[in-house]
Parts: C-alpha cells; structure tokens; sequence
C-alpha cells in the first residue's frame, strides 16, 4: 500500500469531507458526530493554510485516508503554539499511517515556528493515547466533563508536546510555592 502525505489542497475537500465524516460517525472520539459542511470546509483549510498552520492528508491515489492539522494559535504572545486535530479511516489504521503524518505535521509545524503542539483527547481513547505518548506528548492536565455524549459526561487529557527548551521563569517576589497555592486554590503562607 502506497500512501502519499501532502499539503491539503482544495481538490482534496470533497474526500477530506467524506474521510472526516467516516471517522466522525464511526468513533465518538472527535467533537463532532459529523463532518462540516463542504463550504466550513473549504473556509477552514483555507484559514489554516492563510495562518500558516499546517493541514496535511494522507493520500490512497485520490481518496483521503487520514489528515492531520495544527492550527496556530491566534495572538503575538502565543503564535509558538498550536492545537492538533487529526483522523484515519479504520481499515488504515495499524499500519503506522497515524505516526507517519503526525510526525510530518509536527515536522512542518516546527519549522513555521510552532514550538508547542497541544493537544486535547478522551481519557479512554487507548489508540490516540499511545500514538501521542509514542510521539513524546505528555499529559499536562485532565479536563473533568470535556465533552458530554448521549447524556454522558466524558473526561479529557490535555496534552503537549514542546520542540523549545522550557525555562521557568517567575515574576520577581514569586516562586514555584506561589504557583502552587494558586493552582490549588489556596491562600498563600
């Protein structure tokens, strides 16, 4: 099996709809239960492509199999980051089609400047977990009732990957201690 990885272009909307779509149906993984329409669309590749984001599909000749996006973030201040999205038709998956583009997507991301990928996925979502895991993401934070489907509430992992060195740095006066106590909700000293 041939699959070819390149840049989303608008011939590729029909199919990437149709692929979307599948996997939306097909797993209750994603936020939507259905593709966007063709018009939202072809509206959101292009603002991702204007925004120099990144949005990748995995080609099977002309049919879409998987895609992979990372969509900037908007703002001077957070333009570093970016937030992944991304699917693969079930009779694709296994086959290491999952890895390969998302490490292409990453790859493309860093080199538009995208430092961190973050990511948002199910707490029960084993696959997506141990293929972002593998990729070197790690679990900064869980998200209590994340997405909520036929009535049931559902938690999330918030996830990131950082290609940049991480230095802390606090304001004069602070110190990991004050972080803390704020976070956890509590009066300091």
């Amino acid at each position: 099996m041939f699959i070819n990885i390149l840049k989303t272009r608008f011939v590729d909307t029909p199919s990437l709809r149709e692929c979307i779509d599948n996997v939306s149906r097909e797993t209750c993984f994603l936020a939507s239960n259905e593709a966007p329409s063709l018009q939202d669309l072809e509206r959101s590749v292009r603002a991702c492509l204007e925004s120099d984001s990144v949005h990748l599909v995995a080609l099977d000749g002309n049919r879409v199999v998987a895609w992979a996006q990372i969509v900037r973030a908007e703002g001077t201040s957070v333009a570093h980051r970016g937030d992944l999205g991304m699917g693969v038709l079930p009779s694709y998956r296994g086959y290491g089609l999952g890895k390969r583009i998302l490490r292409e997507c990453i790859s493309a991301a860093h080199a538009r400047g995208i430092d961190r990928v973050e990511l948002e996925v199910r707490t029960d979502n084993r696959r997506a977990l141990e293929l972002y895991r593998g990729s070197g993401f790690a679990v900064e934070s869980i998200v209590k009732m994340a997405m909520k489907i036929d009535g049931t509430y559902h938690e999330t992992f918030r996830m990131s990957l950082n290609s940049a060195p991480m230095h802390a740095s606090f304001p004069p006066g602070e110190d990991a201690d004050d972080k803390r106590h704020f976070l956890n909700n509590e009066s300091p000293g």
